[in-house]
């Protein structure tokens, strides 16, 4: 038989895909982006966890927040995205606990509902929904007066009730009857 006059002779094979330079240089900036994003997180949870030692909370909470949307979601941050929420979690937590003294219930709660989203199993963040429910539906009422006899008015008037009776017990005793 005869060739086809096309001058092939077998099936047609496309060429093999080859990386074009720029697909290569753009995964490079894509990497190099996530790490510098890794390293800002670092650097900001890092931040966050000195002004956590240092009872700043407020402070560190928009520091280890701005740290989670910056860390790329990869197992190679999933140290680093772990401790910060778990840094989050506990700053909200203190949050939660300042704002339930205050007497802002509905603060705690927020907190805590916050950092039960970051940490699902948090204990202290549960009890702490169920102490501002139970505070908001019963009020504490002022605080307890001291009984009478604690108070400084009662104290200095029984000083001088002692001091009356002492001396007229000493009159009493020298026969000034009338003077007692």
């Amino acid at each position: 038989k005869a060739a086809p006059a096309s001058g092939k002779t077998g099936p047609a094979v496309a060429p093999a895909p080859t990386a074009s330079p720029d697909a290569a240089l753009m995964a490079q900036e894509e990497v190099g982006k996530r790490q510098a994003a890794q390293v800002q997180a670092r650097a900001l949870i890092d931040e966050g966890k000195k002004l956590i030692d240092g009872g700043k909370f407020e402070q560190a909470v928009p520091k280890l927040e701005t740290a989670l949307k910056l860390l790329p979601r990869a197992k190679a941050t999933e140290a680093d995205y772990s401790r910060a929420s778990q840094l989050l979690a506990d700053s909200y937590d203190h949050l939660a606990l300042a704002a339930y003294n205050a007497n802002n219930f509905s603060k705690a709660q927020l907190y805590s509902q916050k950092a039960l989203e970051l940490d699902p199993h948090d204990r202290a963040a549960e009890s702490m929904i169920v102490k501002a429910k139970n505070a908001e539906l019963h009020p504490p009422g002022p605080p307890p007066m001291p009984p009478p006899s604690k108070t400084p008015a009662f104290q200095a008037e029984q000083g001088e009730i002692r001091k009356l009776f002492r001396e007229g017990k000493l009159l009493m005793n020298s026969g000034q009857y009338d003077e007692a």
